[in-house]
């Protein structure tokens, strides 16, 4: 039976369904998200007889159930199980036909996905997709993380000028986002807090600012790429200027932050490279290697144990050589996609 929300239910059903849904709140609380995920759709099988599947009842359990999917399959990529993620990505697809910003977060996990298994543009292709909804609903704080992720992608396409423009969008929208709150502490929407809550985790004030360095990060690879070595140094140094700020001098993203600009400051030093101009443009070219002093993203040993948040792991370009993509077989990798997709839709 379809009945009204609020009036003609047994509450012997309601009851039921409250159960349930502290139930699923629980596992989800210590971090059972596969237990959650069950528990979740049951109860979409119980709201949808009962409230019909336009019903706000509906349409909450949804937005929950899309969220642990999206948390799951990013902790499947993690432990490379690609497989298991890309089956709740496509679950969580479904989830969010109506909900905007849980198609925004899946499309990013998406990108996370073929960027794994070395489909890069299938991967940029989702992340466009992504930004075009961020920016329909006018969601900076959204936008900004998806244009540093996009940066990383461009990058390792050596598309390095677009990949710089990118770079420079989110550095604006997180300055813009800062200089709002600083004038106005109270400007933080409830839509955004629902975002920070179900996207992000614990963001905040600190959070936004990391990001911040790691986009002055991408600004200074992106512009050591094109050779604009004095603008990359001092985009390194606000890096570690904003991440000893607010993350600390120990964390593990500081450290490698601080680790960039030092071994930049030494080797792009500007004198060095007029003598030396002559023998880089012959090493050099499209693609040059940025540096060959930087180890990517995880602190040396012996120093701070502590890893840099795995949120931040798609969105920072590294310094070191990336490896690079072949843009014939990025094509192929395409057309493979499409064929795939039109036979699903057949099958369907």
């Amino acid at each position: 039976m379809n009945s009204a929300e609020g009036g003609g239910v047994d509450q012997t059903l309601i009851q039921e369904i409250k159960k349930l849904e502290e139930a699923a709140r629980q596992f989800q609380l210590e971090s059972k998200y596969v237990e959650a995920i069950g528990i979740l759709e049951e109860l979409l099988k119980i709201k949808k007889m009962n409230f019909g599947t336009n019903s706000k009842q509906f349409t909450r359990t949804c937005k929950q159930l899309c969220e642990i999917c999206n948390i799951l399959a990013v902790y499947y990529l993690k432990k490379e199980d690609v497989n298991s993620a890309l089956d709740l990505l496509k679950k969580s697809e479904e989830l969010c036909e109506n909900n905007e910003l849980g198609q925004a977060m899946t499309f990013n996990n998406m990108a996370c996905y073929y960027r794994r298994i070395g489909k890069m543009r299938t991967a940029l292709n989702f992340l466009q997709k992504a930004l075009s909804i961020e920016s329909r609903l006018q969601r900076p704080e959204i936008q900004a993380d998806t244009h540093l992720n996009i940066c990383a992608v461009l990058s390792q396409l050596n598309k390095h000028e677009l990949a710089l423009n990118h770079a420079m969008s989110a550095v604006i929208l997180l300055q813009e986002i800062m200089l709002r709150k600083r004038l106005d502490p109270a400007s933080n929407s409830d839509e955004e807090e629902e975002y920070q809550t179900t996207a992000l985790g614990d963001a905040n004030q600190k959070d936004r600012t990391a990001v911040l360095a790691i986009a002055y990060h991408n600004m200074g690879v992106e512009q050591e790429f094109l050779r604009s070595y004095p603008a990359a140094i001092l985009s390194y140094k606000k890096a570690v200027n904003f991440a000893e700020k607010h993350l600390g001098f120990e964390d593990g993203i500081t450290q490698n932050l601080r680790n960039v600009y030092e071994n930049a400051k030494n080797e792009l030093d500007v004198a060095v490279f007029k003598k030396s101009k002559k023998a880089g443009a012959t090493a050099g070219g499209k693609g040059v290697q940025a540096s060959k002093y930087y180890q990517g993203t995880k602190p040396k040993k012996g120093a701070s144990s502590k890893q840099p948040a795995e949120m931040y792991d798609n969105m920072m370009t590294p310094r070191n050589e990336m490896e690079r993509v072949d843009e014939a077989e990025e094509e192929m990798h395409g057309l493979d996609d499409k064929l795939e997709e039109q036979k699903e839709q057949t099958l369907d």
